[in-house]
C-alpha cells in the first residue's frame, strides 16, 4: 500500500465519525411546540414531535408523537 492510498483512506469519513457530528442520523431528540406544559418528572423520549398546546401530566413517559392541544394522562402515551 502506498503513502498516497493511506492518505486517502484516511481522509475518508467513517460511519462513526458522520454520526458523532450528526450527519445523516436526523434527529434524536424531540421537538417541543409551543405554549407546552410538561408537567413535574414528565419524559419525553424519541425522535418525536410535541404539538402546540399540549399538556403532559407529572411523572408521564411519553414515547409516541402528541398532537397538539392534546391532554396526555393516560396510558396510552407512556411505556415503563
Amino acid at each position: 500500500m502506498s503513502w498516497r492510498t493511506m492518505v486517502a483512506l484516511r481522509s475518508c469519513p467513517t460511519p462513526m465519525a458522520e454520526m458523532r457530528r450528526g450527519i445523516g442520523s436526523g434527529t434524536r431528540h424531540p421537538t417541543i411546540g409551543n405554549n407546552v406544559v410538561i408537567g413535574a418528572g414528565a419524559r419525553v423520549l424519541g425522535d418525536i414531535k410535541v404539538g402546540e398546546g399540549a399538556k403532559i401530566s407529572a411523572n408521564m413517559v411519553v414515547t409516541k408523537e402528541v398532537p397538539a392541544k392534546t391532554s396526555v394522562d393516560s396510558s396510552e402515551f407512556f411505556a415503563i
